[in-house]
This record gives C-alpha cells, sequence and structure tokens, in this order.
C-alpha cells in the first residue's frame, strides 16, 4: 500500500524555485534515502509534507487521498537538531514523553502506558540513564537520539528523519539502523534524508534530489556516474 504520494509538487522560496515538479511515491515496509547537496531542498520537501512551508502548485496525498489533517497523528518528524531549542527547560524523559501527545485528547495527562511506552523508546535508543538529565547539557549525539526517542514514542506510520546520523558515532548508527529495520518490518514507512553515499546500500530506494528527481528507484541501479554527476552538478544548485 502506498504511504505517501506527492504529484506535481513545485515549491518557491519568494521568487527562488526551491522544489519543480517533484513526482514520488512511498509504500509501507519500506526504507528510503533521499540524497542530494546542500541546498537541493531536501528539507523543503519534508516542510511541503508537514505543511510548514507554501507550496505553489502540486498535490500531497497520504494513505489513499487522505489529508494531512486527517493523518497528522501518523506522521513522525525528526527535524534538524540545530533547529530545536534546546534551553527549554525540560528533562530527557519528558521530551520523549511528547511523543505520545497526538495520541492524547485536549487537556489529558498522559496515562501509565504512554509512560511505559516513553520509557521503552528511551531504552531502545540506549538513553534512559539520561532520564532525568536536562536537555540543555546532552551531547549532540544524545541530543539526536532523544530526538528520534521522541519519534519511536509515537508509534506513527511514517516517520520523516531529517539528518539523524549527524554527530553519531559508528555503534549508535548501527543501532539507529536496527531500530529503522524494526520499523519497516511492523509495515512502517522510514524516510531519511541523508548525505553520505557510503551508507546508501542501507536502504531500499533512493531519491536523488536537486530540486527536481534526478532517479529514484535501487540503489544499485540509481547510483551510476551519470546519475551522480547530475545530481551535484553546480548548474542545478545555482551556485
Amino acid at each position: 500500500m502506498k504511504s505517501l504520494k506527492i504529484s506535481n509538487l513545485t515549491v518557491y522560496y519568494e521568487l527562488n524555485p526551491v522544489l519543480i515538479d517533484i513526482n514520488l511515491e512511498f509504500e509501507e515496509g519500506k526504507i528510503y534515502g533521499i540524497i542530494g547537496p546542500n541546498g537541493a531542498g531536501k528539507s523543503t520537501l519534508f516542510k511541503s509534507i508537514l505543511e510548514l512551508v507554501k507550496v505553489e502548485s502540486g498535490e500531497i496525498e497520504f494513505f489513499n487521498n487522505k489529508s494531512f489533517k486527517e493523518v497528522r497523528g501518523r506522521i513522525a518528524y525528526v527535524p534538524q537538531k540545530e533547529i530545536v531549542d534546546w534551553d527549554f527547560p525540560i528533562n530527557v524523559f519528558e521530551l520523549v514523553l511528547m511523543g505520545r501527545y497526538v495520541h492524547l485528547g485536549l487537556l489529558k495527562r498522559p496515562t501509565k502506558q504512554d509512560k511505559e511506552i516513553t520509557i521503552n523508546a528511551l531504552k531502545k535508543l540506549n538513553i534512559y540513564n539520561l532520564r532525568n538529565r536536562q536537555i540543555s547539557e546532552l551531547s549532540g549525539g544524545q541530543q539526536q537520539r532523544a530526538l528520534i526517542a521522541r519519534a519511536i514514542s509515537q508509534n506513527a506510520d511514517i516517520y520523516l528523519l531529517d539528518e539523524p546520523f549527524a554527530n553519531v558515532d559508528v555503534l549508535t548508527e548501527r543501532n539507529l539502523f536496527e531500530i529503522f529495520y524494526e520499523l519497516k518490518n511492523n509495515n512502517k514507512t522510514v524516510i531519511i534524508i541523508d548525505h553520505d553515499l557510503a551508507r546508501a546500500k542501507n536502504y531500499d530506494e533512493l531519491v536523488l534530489l536537486n530540486r527536481t528527481i534526478i532517479a529514484m528507484g535501487n540503489p544499485n541501479e540509481v547510483l551510476t556516474n551519470e546519475n551522480l554527476f547530475e545530481l551535484y552538478s553546480e548548474k542545478l544548485i545555482g551556485i
């Protein structure tokens, strides 16, 4: 089943095109990597899906013609950690617990089950021992794991992760992929913005993006010299 379909998406910042005629389809039970140079529109693609930026034209559909408003709670988003206010006065447990808020009614307090799910997410990301630490005291890698734990606690169907491997070591990277494969095996859709071609083999499908789609498919098929030359062409990104 297709979990996400993007048709003819075009986005401008002021008068500059950031995404041009994007057509993509994502299926349940797969891990996708989105690869492209800086300024290629990768983060803007996520923001378009989440209705955080104005879309010039095109359509975005979820789970057989549902709107974002209808499925908001089924989508988990992990932004780049640099845009998060780490001085906000909460501890790690409270941050990860926020992933449960989409399932709570107005003014309802988290239940025992919500707290158990939060604890499991902390343990899965190996940061349970940090649960009482203020988020301002975390290292870069710990911050990243905390954000991913928050997304895991949401128990969503689509996961959008913007550079989740930034500032993490090799062992943590391996742990994250184990978690993402587990999500895949539970029929979730995992879409990851990445910059490292060395990780390409870990994805079911790759999207090569530089304002427009260069190629999409199996990593072995799309990572050709011709596609990579086009992907990183200076002319395409306007340098």
